[in-house]
């Protein structure tokens, strides 16, 4: 990545990058300094680059490599604010939405500073399974039953599928086979999996994370349910946070409530090195590039220009 510290990209709409290698050699922050998250280090580097590392077995990678030669920009003032189980790191140009102890980039949202998406996890996340916890009974995923959400054992057809889709704080639940959504429009005991119209705030979710698991929260406050299988009915059910099973044990408490999301393509997905979309090549000048360092585990650096994200490099 090249930068000029004597243009302000905002104003002039100037921004060099580089798609085959990172190039950083100007500013005074030190690449240790940002927000972690869980496993996940956030480094506002410049009003218009944020930096998210997911860590490594052998911790966050502070050394040059070939994508980041330097670990020095000038950086931006950012604070940290906590709303529900969500973390955001705001700065006067974006915000930086991630999930409580994050384990993984899933479900992190760039907004600008009005709140309009610029770049999120999960609107590359596709085709994945949506697996409970509780496996007593066998293993349950969602699937989408018609007009209802219901649960398997054998993810075998595209219905077994889902997408999960960004709408500003909260996330939308798509079958990959009928488009329908998740939501809770209808007083029905069971969840609906239908059409919906774009205000539905009961098609919005909430992801929770517990042990390493999901829970889903629907955005409605007179009805914010969780899902579960508690019952064993056949098809997936929603109850209030204050619910508590035939023992006694709140559904805080309930495997039936908590969810494993992902598949081979998820976890591909999260894995730092596809998820963002390749964009033409572009030539940088810079020093030519040095041979890797052992890095601990790549990164993403996301570069915001006018309000639209591109892939700097990884």
């Amino acid at each position: 990545m090249a930068a000029n510290n004597h243009m302000n990209p905002l104003s002039k709409g100037y921004l060099a990058f580089c798609l085959t290698a990172l190039w950083l050699w100007a500013g005074l922050l030190p690449a240790q300094t940002g927000h972690i998250v869980g496993s996940v280090r956030v480094q506002p580097l410049s009003p218009t680059l944020v930096r998210l590392e997911l860590k490594g077995p052998n911790g966050f990678e502070d050394r040059p490599s070939f994508h980041i030669m330097q670990r020095q920009w000038p950086g931006v003032a950012a604070r940290r604010e906590t709303d529900g189980g969500r973390i955001r790191i705001t700065t006067d140009y974006y915000h930086v939405t991630i999930p409580q102890n994050a384990n993984s980039l899933n479900n992190i949202v760039i907004t600008d500073s009005a709140g309009q998406e610029l770049w999120a996890m999960t609107s590359q996340s596709s085709n994945i399974t949506i697996k409970c916890r509780w496996t007593d009974r066998g293993n349950a995923y969602f699937y989408d039953a018609g007009d209802h959400l219901a649960y398997g054992a054998n993810p075998d057809n595209p219905s077994y599928y889902w997408t999960l889709k960004t709408n500003g704080d909260y996330t939308r639940i798509v079958n990959k086979a009928t488009g329908h959504y998740l939501n809770l429009q209808g007083n029905n005991d069971y969840v609906q999996c239908t059409e919906i119209q774009p205000d539905w705030i009961s098609a919005d979710w909430v992801l929770e994370t517990v042990d390493g698991y999901r829970r889903f929260r629907n955005r409605l406050s007179d009805r914010p349910d969780y899902l579960h299988i508690e019952n064993l009915t056949g098809f997936v059910q929603h109850a209030p946070p204050s619910a508590t099973n035939s023992g006694g044990t709140p559904i805080s408490g309930w495997w039936s409530a908590m969810w494993s999301v992902g598949n081979t393509e998820s976890d591909l997905l999260s894995n730092n090195r596809y998820w963002l979309p390749i964009p033409p090549l572009k030539h940088c000048p810079g020093p030519s590039p040095i041979p890797p360092a052992t890095s601990r585990l790549p990164g993403a650096t996301i570069s915001i220009r006018r309000a639209q994200p591109i892939m700097a490099g990884i």
